[in-house]
């Protein structure tokens, strides 16, 4: 149980630069990172692979890769954080390694759903799903395109066999979602399962190594070979076109840096210099497909918070801590990072072991902050606001990987990479005259009624002045909650339900949108149990029918949630 030792905000200000793709330009030897700005999230990719190799290569080189000889199967991803795409590749590898052991003809082709355009399923006979479902049941960014195409489409497929892995969180409503509406309409469309679809928690390995293991299973039965001709062509590719971002409540995803004192900790204790060359986990700029240093490898690339259970299986192996009991208690920790295990173990392995440990390490995935700013202001100019975190857990000083790297490390003027993340449910409504009821904090114009949540007037007010300013001019009516102002606590519920009567009517009588920002473990179920008890008083009904109504709302595009878990 973390404890929270300090609670700063800060806005940080990052300068958002109109031009392509800039790459690193320092050596090896200089740890300072020049800033670029991508429209999207760079292509990931795995190391040691076929597949890397291929995404690497210009669309006609992929084009001549894709037509080689064998039996092609077409592995897609749909994520929003990168995990999906991190799943598929190892799916992409294992089908690759079990086709080489096996000497089968199997060929895996690794690819976005982003790029439905350039792949057509109609050609395809084996096709493997990995994708995730994003915040409150709905689909990643990039899986938009692809899941409305199949949704409008109506010719059936003639002949493709798949299997979908649906990626969620319990903790939200709609649980894998995405998967499971994919799964149903591939079904509809008559495409047939060879291997049951799962449903995976957060990041259950287990199940997901089920699911692999089915698949792979599946592969070396008869009935696959049988179902998949031998393929001798492929599909054109042609360039794809990024789209521009209008940055209305979008977020800007931020690739971090580890703290450097803890990654020199972690090196000592290793028996690593730092310039031992480490391969990739994904390739994030330029020049490092061919590896990085372990220092750059552990400042950049890899999470050395979040454990692994084959970086503790590695590193089980090689220590020499004799109380077994101690051991075991360590793996089953939630709370342990990379740093705890090395002080607690006595490791003792070679460099180059050393260096299997770090790759057995999760990539170090962005974070990402809502943009606070408006392009109407300044096209060229982001802001987000942040919390730094700064906790205890096991009697250690903890921090935010992101936040304490922007408010410690990154010096004013200082660059970092960076990209645009779309949120394209999360829009304003585009006729001007339907009022919108904004809980928490969040973007105005015309008839805004704001209903922001905080502790102290004094601490931790946002924006007080301009949303003061803009109450005074009629432009918003504000309504905040203070949790630790007076004696009593008063969150923002408490105050949408002292104006229950107003928001029916702006609900049921003009239409009103209603937008929710921020906490999803309790913020924003309590706001919706609030908002269905406001409809079940108002319309006299019992709890399906106010459920329903909401359910109606949500669908219409009238009910919409930017929440995260903390």
């Amino acid at each position: 149980m973390w404890e929270v030792a300090c609670f700063t905000v800060f806005l940080a200000v990052v300068v958002f630069y109109l031009f392509g793709t800039l790459g690193k330009t320092h050596d090896s030897g200089n740890h300072s990172l020049d800033a670029f700005i991508r429209k999207k999230p760079p292509e990931l990719r795995s190391d040691g692979d076929s597949v890397s190799k291929a995404s690497r290569r210009s669309f006609g080189d992929t084009q001549h890769y894709m037509a080689d000889r064998g039996r092609h199967i077409l592995i897609l991803y749909g994520t929003e954080y990168g995990f999906s795409e991190e799943v598929a590749t190892v799916l992409c590898r294992r089908i690759q390694q079990f086709a080489d052991v096996n000497k089968s003809a199997w060929n895996p082709r690794l690819l976005s759903v982003e790029h439905f355009n350039h792949f057509d399923l109609d050609q395809e006979q084996m096709c493997f799903i990995v994708i995730s479902t994003s915040g409150d049941g709905v689909p990643p960014s990039a899986a938009r395109g692809f899941m409305e195409a199949l949704v409008a489409r109506e010719q059936p497929f003639s002949r493709l066999a798949f299997s979908v892995l649906a990626l969620g969180d319990s903790n939200y409503p709609h649980f894998c979602r995405t998967g499971k509406l994919l799964a149903n309409r591939l079904l509809a469309l008559e495409a047939h399962h060879v291997v049951k679809p799962a449903e995976v928690d957060g990041e259950d390995w287990d199940v997901i190594n089920q699911w692999m293991h089915a698949v792979l299973h599946w592969l070396g039965s008869p009935s696959a070979a049988q179902a998949v001709d031998l393929q001798h062509e492929y599909l054109d590719w042609a360039k794809i076109n990024q789209s521009e971002s209008d940055g209305y409540s979008d977020a800007l995803g931020i690739y971090p840096m580890n703290n450097p004192d803890v990654v020199q900790h972690i090196l000592d204790m290793l028996l690593l210099s730092g310039g031992e060359c480490v391969p990739v986990p994904s390739q994030r700029f330029e020049g490092d497909e061919n590896g990085v240093s372990s220092r750059e490898a552990l400042l950049w690339y890899y999470d050395i918070k979040q454990l692994t259970m084959a970086t503790l299986s590695a590193m089980k192996n090689v220590t020499s801590m004799e109380n077994a009991a101690n051991r075991d208690q360590i793996i089953n920790s939630k709370d342990m990072e990379l740093v705890d295990v090395l002080e607690e173990w006595d490791i003792n392995c070679s460099s180059s072991f050393s260096l299997d440990i770090i790759s057995t390490l999760r990539p170090l995935q962005p974070r990402y902050y809502s943009i606070s700013s408006s392009p109407l202001l300044d096209k060229n100019l982001l802001t987000i606001t942040a919390a730094v975190v700064r906790y205890t857990t096991h009697g250690k000083p903890r921090e935010g990987v992101a936040s304490t790297y922007l408010q410690d490390r990154l010096v004013i003027g200082g660059q970092c990479p960076v990209f645009v993340s779309s949120n394209p449910d999360f829009r304003l409504p585009v006729q001007n005259n339907i009022p919108i009821i904004l809980i928490d904090l969040a973007k105005t114009r015309g008839n805004a009624y704001l209903y922001f949540g905080c502790r102290h007037p004094e601490k931790d007010f946002l924006y007080r002045k301009e949303l003061e300013t803009w109450e005074s001019k009629g432009i918003v009516k504000l309504r905040v909650a203070f949790s630790r102002h007076q004696q009593h606590k008063v969150y923002v519920q408490h105050l949408l339900q002292e104006d229950s009567y107003l928001v029916w009517n702006l609900i049921a009588e003009e239409s009103a949108v209603v937008y929710v920002c921020g906490d999803a473990w309790n913020m924003a179920p309590d706001v919706n149990t609030t908002l269905l008890n406001i409809i079940r008083c108002h319309m006299q009904c019992g709890i399906q029918a106010a459920e329903d109504f909401l359910a109606e709302m949500e669908a219409a595009g009238r009910y919409k949630k930017d929440v995260w878990l903390v």
